[in-house]
C-alpha cells in the first residue's frame, strides 16, 4: 500500500469514531432503546430476577413511609358506673395520630357528679383533654359520686307596703323568713287603683325591674310570683338569679331552678308588658346547712383571631365560683361574644368578663370578629365643610377646651366631659325664645331660621320651644338648668311640637297616616301606630341623638340637679348602661346610637354654628358630641378598643 493511501484510510477511520462518539452523546434515548432491546434478548430468568428485585425495592420504600406514621390507641374503661365518658369526635379508637389533642366529654347520672377523670392514671379533670404522644394505649377512667344536697328546704316571702311610684326601699318591704340587704328598681309604679301594696313593673315605653339583694347567699329551688298582668297586657316575666334567667308568661307563676347558690333575685318585664306584683315566694335552702363542694370543670374551646385566659385557672374550680375571662383579640379584631354553656358572660370592661359557675360541666366559647376597618376613622360623622368650632375670645381656647379628657374612653370619658361642660351660665326659660333667631339662624341665609323637624324657614315663622329631651323624663320642667338649657331647646312649629309631645325617639316601622302636615317641610316625620314613638325625618336624626347624649352627659345628679340617662333596648353585651339610679330616662338607646354613629345625619355647618353662638354668647359651654361625635362611640361601645379621646 502506498503511504498516501494508508493515511487516507486512517483519517476516514478516525472520523468515523468521532461521529460515532458524537452520536452516542447526542442521542441517549436511541442508545437506551438499543440497550433495552439487547436486554430483552437475554435469558428470561435474568429478566424475572430483575423484576423481583425492583418489586422488593418498591415494597421496602412503602414500608419505610408507613413506619413514620405513628398512632396511639384510645380505650374507655369498662369499670365506670353512675355516669358515662366519651372521646369527642372519635369513633375509631385504634389509630389516633401522634401529636393529636383529644377532647373528653362526660355525663353524670341524676344526683351524681364527676369525681375523677384520668388518662393512664393522670388527671385531666381540669382540661378535659390530653395529647397523644406515644404509640401506647390511652385508657380513660372515671368515677362518679353521689351529690350531697340538703333536704332542709325553707320558704320565705317578700311583699310590699306604702309604695310610691318611681322609688322603693327596704321600708317598703314586708319580709317573712328571708333577709334582704338592699333593694333597687327601675320604671316602677303604683297600679291604677293606687294600691300601696302592689308594685307595677314597666310602662308602655320602658321595661322595668325590681332587684332584691340577699343578706346571705342561699340555694334557691324555685320562685313563685303572686301577681297579674296590667290592663290585659300579654306579659312575659323574667326572673333572674345572679346570672341565670328564666322567662315565662305571667300566668305560669312558678320558676323552677336547681338550688343554685345566689345572692340576688331580679324580676323584670319589657316595655308594653306591664306586670302587677303582689308577693314573691322563695323556696330555698340556707347555705349554713353543710354541703360538700362540687368540683367544676371548664372546657375552653379553641379560638381563632385571638386568645383567652381564665382566672382563677381551671385547676381548682368549684360550682359557685366566679371566674374572670380575659380576651385578647388580634389586631383589627374585637371580642364578639363570650358564652359559658351558651349563656352570655357579664362584661366588666372591654375584653374582661365574669361568669358564676352554676353547673359542674362548663364550656367556654369566645368568638372574635373582624372590624370593618383597621383604622379609627370617624370622618363619616362630620358633614360640615365651611364652619368650624370656635370659642371666640373666651379664656380657654377651643384647642384647650377638651384637653383634660385626652386619652380617656368609657365611663371615664363621660365623667371627664361632664366636668368640662357643667357649671355653664344658666339662663331663664322663655316659651317663645327670641334668642333662637340668633342661635338657630340659617348660616347661609340670615333671613331664615332652622326649625326643628322641618328645616330652613323665614324667621318670621311662628314657633315655640321644643324640649328635645322631654321635660317629663326627669320632671325638671322649665327650671334653670335642664329645663332652660339652650343645647336642648329648639324652635319648632307648635302643632308639630304637640304631635311629638313627649314620645321617645325611635325608628318607626308602622306609623299613622292621620297626621296631616300643613307644610311640605314637615313630610318625613312619623308617629308610631301605637303612638308611643316619634321618628324625625332623616335630616334631624343626628341632631336629636347628639342632643339626647349631651343631656345624659351634662346632667349627672350633682349639685341638686337631676341625673339623666339614655335608656331603652340597651344590649348590655355591646354597650355600657348608665341608667341605674337615674332620675330621668329617655329612649330609645339603640336607635339614637345608630343615628349618632351611622353617618345617616352627620354634623352639619348649622349645628357647628349653633354650638359656637350658644357657647360664645349665651351659656359658655359646648355640646361635645357636635365637636367630636366619635366620643359617643368611645363612651358607650364596650368593644371599642381604639385610642382614647383626641388620640
Amino acid at each position: 500500500m502506498k503511504k498516501k493511501s494508508f493515511i487516507s484510510v486512517l483519517m476516514i477511520t478516525m472520523l468515523s469514531l468521532v461521529i460515532s462518539s458524537c452520536s452516542y452523546a447526542g442521542d441517549t434515548s436511541s442508545n437506551l432503546e438499543t440497550s433495552s432491546d439487547n436486554q430483552t434478548s437475554q435469558d428470561s430468568s435474568t429478566t424475572d430476577s430483575t423484576l423481583d428485585s425492583t418489586s422488593d425495592s418498591s415494597t421496602t420504600s412503602n414500608d419505610t413511609t408507613s413506619i413514620t406514621e405513628k398512632f396511639g390507641i384510645l380505650e374507655i374503661s369498662s369499670d365506670i358506673s353512675n355516669g358515662s365518658v366519651s372521646f369527642v369526635g372519635y369513633e375509631n379508637h385504634s389509630s389516633v395520630e401522634i401529636g393529636t389533642r383529644v377532647y373528653v366529654d362526660y355525663e353524670a347520672d341524676q344526683n351524681y357528679v364527676l369525681d375523677t377523670l384520668m388518662i393512664n392514671n393522670i388527671s385531666i379533670i381540669n382540661d378535659l383533654s390530653f395529647v397523644v404522644e406515644e404509640e401506647i394505649t390511652y385508657l380513660l377512667t372515671a368515677t362518679f359520686k353521689e351529690k350531697v344536697i340538703s333536704s332542709e328546704e325553707e320558704k320565705g316571702s317578700i311583699s310590699f307596703q306604702n309604695l310610691k311610684s318611681g322609688s322603693i326601699s327596704l321600708s317598703n318591704l314586708v319580709l317573712d323568713n328571708i333577709e334582704i340587704a338592699s333593694v333597687g328598681a327601675n320604671s316602677i309604679f303604683l297600679d291604677d287603683d293606687s294600691n300601696p301594696n302592689i308594685l307595677r313593673i314597666s310602662s308602655s315605653n320602658n321595661g322595668g325591674n325590681v332587684t332584691f339583694n340577699l343578706e346571705n347567699e342561699v340555694r334557691i329551688d324555685s320562685i313563685e310570683l303572686i301577681g297579674e298582668s296590667y290592663k290585659n297586657d300579654q306579659s312575659n316575666v323574667t326572673v333572674t338569679l345572679d346570672d341565670k334567667s328564666l322567662t315565662q308568661s305571667y300566668e305560669n307563676t312558678t320558676f323552677e331552678f336547681n338550688k343554685d347558690s345566689v345572692s340576688s333575685i331580679k324580676i323584670s318585664t319589657q316595655s308594653k308588658q306591664r306586670y302587677l306584683l303582689e308577693e314573691v315566694i322563695v323556696n330555698y335552702v340556707d347555705n349554713s346547712t353543710p354541703i360538700e363542694p362540687v368540683l367544676a370543670t371548664l372546657n375552653i374551646l379553641p379560638t381563632e383571631n385571638g386568645s383567652v385566659s381564665v382566672t382563677p385557672s381551671n385547676t381548682d374550680l368549684y360550682v359557685g365560683d366566679t371566674i374572670t375571662i380575659n380576651t385578647n383579640p388580634d389586631e383589627n379584631y374585637y371580642t364578639q361574644s363570650v358564652k359559658v354553656n351558651g349563656v352570655t358572660a357579664n362584661i366588666q370592661a372591654t375584653n374582661k368578663y365574669t361568669f358564676k359557675l352554676s353547673e359542674q360541666k362548663n364550656t367556654l366559647e369566645v368568638v372574635f370578629a373582624q372590624r370593618s376597618s383597621g383604622e379609627q376613622n370617624f370622618d363619616y360623622l362630620y358633614g360640615n365643610k365651611q364652619i368650624f368650632p370656635d370659642r371666640g375670645n373666651q379664656s380657654i381656647s377651643y384647642d384647650d377646651y377638651y384637653e383634660s379628657v385626652r386619652g380617656l374612653k368609657g365611663e371615664a370619658l363621660k365623667e371627664g366631659l361632664n366636668d368640662i361642660i357643667k357649671g355653664h351660665t344658666k339662663l331663664s326659660y322663655d316659651g317663645n325664645d327670641p334668642r333662637f333667631k340668633d342661635i338657630d339662624v340659617d348660616p347661609f341665609n340670615s333671613n331664615n331660621i332652622i326649625m326643628m323637624y322641618e328645616g330652613s324657614l323665614p324667621n318670621n315663622t311662628s314657633y315655640n320651644n321644643e324640649h328635645c329631651w322631654a321635660k317629663m323624663y326627669g320632671d325638671f320642667g322649665t327650671s334653670k338648668g335642664p329645663g332652660s338649657d339652650l343645647h336642648n331647646l329648639r324652635p319648632c312649629d307648635s302643632n308639630l311640637n304637640s304631635t311629638r309631645n313627649n314620645r321617645y325617639f325611635a325608628n318607626v316601622d308602622s306609623y299613622k297616616d292621620s297626621y296631616s302636615w300643613w307644610r311640605s317641610t314637615m313630610d318625613g316625620n312619623k308617629v308610631s301606630t301605637d303612638a308611643n314613638y316619634f321618628e324625625p325625618k332623616d335630616e334631624f336624626k343626628g341632631d336629636i341623638a347628639r342632643i339626647i347624649f349631651y343631656m345624659a352627659t351634662r346632667y349627672e345628679g350633682e349639685d341638686g340637679e337631676v341625673d339623666l340617662e339614655v335608656s331603652g333596648n340597651i344590649n348590655t353585651n355591646l354597650y355600657y348602661d348608665f341608667t341605674s339610679g337615674a332620675d330621668g330616662l329617655h329612649g330609645n338607646f339603640d336607635d339614637l346610637y345608630e343615628w349618632a354613629t351611622s353617618g345617616i345625619d352627620p354634623v352639619s355647618d348649622y349645628e357647628v354654628n349653633r354650638n359656637n353662638v350658644c357657647d360664645q354668647d349665651y351659656q359658655h359651654n359646648r355640646n361635645p358630641f357636635i365637636d367630636h361625635p366619635e366620643f359617643i362611640i368611645m363612651i358607650y361601645d364596650k368593644n371599642y378598643d381604639g385610642p382614647g379621646a383626641l388620640m
